[in-house]
């Protein structure tokens, strides 16, 4: 068998050459397929996230929707429980003494629903410097805190009106944006403030999905503490 021919240098540059060509052929296209992979993987990992995105506020809203829903329908059931155990009386115009009630009413309600605000914005600005509250502090906030909640039955004896003809009066001021509040079904009208509102909207923020009971729980919570 006959010796290969030895390369001359030349063609030992030109294999050297080609080798590197090839070399940098293939690298390329790795880097091509590696950039193309990571664009791929990075597409669907936004697609994923924009997905999540609006599922988590629909689902938000869903929740809210279902809240204000069952807020509803408690205030037309208890409205209607109210009616139901008093009876409807037709009147006619006010007279005077009952006009001048129902002014002192509306006075004392809304008088009420700044106090509410005006506390619950102080209190949380304490929260904020103190760290831990002391005893006192936590008794005071306790009894504070009922001061949110109206007794139907005792506030219209107070004021010589009926609980029908209260039940009225505040929600005539609930839908004028005049006070804020919800009815239990136990007789009693809760006080929110502001401040009750930004509350629940950071823990929505904060939790992110949440149930309506999760929701309707830290309501209470928020409310009454």
């Amino acid at each position: 068998m006959a010796p290969r021919p030895k390369l001359t240098r030349l063609q030992k540059k030109k294999q050297e050459r080609e080798r590197e060509r090839e070399e940098r052929r293939e690298a390329q296209e790795a880097e091509v397929h590696s950039r193309r992979t990571r664009r791929e993987a990075e597409r669907r990992r936004k697609e994923d996230h924009e997905r999540e995105e609006e599922e988590r506020l629909i689902a938000e809203e869903e929740a809210l929707q279902n809240l204000r829903d069952e807020k509803k329908r408690l205030e037309e059931e208890e409205y209607a429980k109210w009616v139901d155990a008093i009876g409807l009386e037709e009147r006619g115009e006010l007279g005077d003494e009952e006009h001048m009630r129902r002014e002192t009413l509306i006075a004392f309600l809304r008088e009420r629903a700044v106090e509410v605000d005006a506390r619950e914005e102080h209190q949380q600005k304490q929260t904020e410097r103190v760290a831990q509250p002391s005893p006192t502090t936590a008794v005071r906030a306790a009894d504070e805190s009922a001061r949110n909640i109206l007794v139907l039955g005792d506030v219209a004896r107070e004021y010589g009106v009926t609980v029908e003809v209260l039940v009225k009066v505040i929600e005539t001021l609930l839908a004028d944006g005049v006070i804020s509040g919800v009815f239990d079904d136990r007789g009693k009208f809760i006080f929110v403030a502001e401040a009750h509102y930004l509350k629940l909207a950071l823990f929505i923020q904060q939790r992110g999905r949440v149930s309506v009971k999760e929701l309707v729980r830290e309501c209470n919570r928020v409310v009454l503490s």
